[in-house]
């Protein structure tokens, strides 16, 4: 895992079918400096292509997913990575993220074994700082 107390960046892959919450996301991490090497997917489908074509030291550090996307939700992705990617790289920390305030989506997060938190969006400076920093450290 990377130590991001040594002021390296952790490599984030971002699952979210929303091109105005990627660019809000890119904008924050690139203004606040925050210590993130983004790479953005827009579908399920097309992060696990990505996944499976990186290589052990490009593989993300955290996946961050939205539970709301159209052919595979949040939850099913977290599934299929399960499937395909735990034994390759067990360090990586797992988020699901969401607009949604039902209180059913908290709780099926807070019961899967490899999702680290639920994190509600729009992502903030504060999540990161409390929630997703000390994670990584």
């Amino acid at each position: 895992m990377i130590n991001a107390a040594k002021n390296k960046s952790s490599r984030f892959l971002f699952v979210d079918d929303s091109p105005t919450d990627n660019k809000y996301l890119s904008l924050l991490i690139r203004i606040k400096k925050l210590p993130i090497e983004p790479h953005f997917e827009y579908s399920p489908h097309k992060a696990i292509s990505y996944l499976l074509k990186c290589k052990a030291d490009e593989f993300p550090d955290v996946i961050m997913v939205d539970i709301n996307m159209p052919l595979m939700n949040g939850f099913e992705f977290v599934d299929k990575y399960v499937e395909l990617f735990q034994d390759r790289k067990k360090d990586t920390i797992l988020y699901i993220t969401s607009s949604s305030i039902q209180l059913s989506d908290k709780e099926k997060t807070a019961k899967n074994p490899y999702v680290k938190d639920f994190i509600e969006k729009p992502f903030n400076l504060k999540q990161f700082q409390e929630k997703i920093l000390p994670e990584l450290v």
